[in-house]
Parts: C-alpha cells; structure tokens; sequence
C-alpha cells in the first residue's frame, strides 16, 4: 500500500513539473539570446556599409584613371561617388557627408603608370561610426 502510495505521489509531482523545463529554458534563453541577436544585426549593418564603401571606391577609381583630363577625373569620380551612394539606399544626409579623397603617386595624377588611390568615408545614419574604403588603380601606359 506504501509502494502504491509513493508511485502515486511520484507520479502526481512528475505531472505538476512537466513544461518547467521550456519554461525555465525562455526565462533564461531569451535575455542571453537579445543581445547576440543585437549584436548581430549590427555587425550585418556594419559589414553591409563597409561592402557597399569598398564598391563605390573601386568605381570612382576606375572613373578617374580612365577620364581624359584631371578636372573632369575628380568631378566624374564625385559624380560616382553621389550617385552611386543614392542607389544604393544611401540617406540624403549621409550622400551629402560623404568624403573623398584621391591621392596619386605621380604629378600630373594621369601620369601613365601613375598610382592613383581613391578612399570613400561614410558615415552612418546616426553619425556614430564612420565607414572607410579604399582602392587603388594605376593609370595605363597606353594613355
């Protein structure tokens, strides 16, 4: 009767404990899982950002090495630059902030055989980072 009497009771308290565990599972899963999936959104965003840089810096280079002149260069490598960030979703703000700088280790910059590196900096939707890109591209000894 004891034995009949304890499975019982072994059997009742298995019952009123099933679904604690998913329970104790959520109340300590979900708080440690926010933050990584934070953390993970950011970086996509950030990883995105700097992909997107990288595009629009080997297109403004490629722009000014292949351009005529040195005026038109810098204003077609601009030109890319705005363009291109609007396209690629870009915020009006952020299209206007945009920097460039093009640097060449020739004077004249056209110079055949000339290296000519273009870096982009973009800052973010709410000015809390900046993302930077460089490329490099050398001017054609057949110019």
């Amino acid at each position: 009767m004891k034995l009949i009497k304890c499975l019982r009771f072994l059997q009742n308290k298995l019952l009123a404990d099933r679904g604690s565990a998913s329970l104790e599972f959520s109340a300590l899963a979900i708080p440690l899982f926010i933050p990584i999936f934070i953390f993970l959104n950011q970086f996509s965003s950030a990883s995105a950002n700097e992909e997107m840089a990288r595009s629009l810096a080997r297109e403004a280079v490629r722009m000014f090495v292949l351009s005529s002149n040195v005026s038109d260069a810098h204003s077609a490598a601009e030109q890319i630059v705005r363009v291109g960030a609007s396209y690629m979703g870009f915020s009006d703000m952020q299209v206007r902030n945009i920097s460039l700088s093009i640097s060449c280790s020739a004077n004249p910059c056209l110079t055949p055989n000339a290296r000519v590196t273009v870096t982009v900096s973009i800052p973010s939707a709410d000015s809390s980072r900046i993302t930077r890109a460089s490329s490099q591209e050398y001017v054609s000894p057949w110019q």
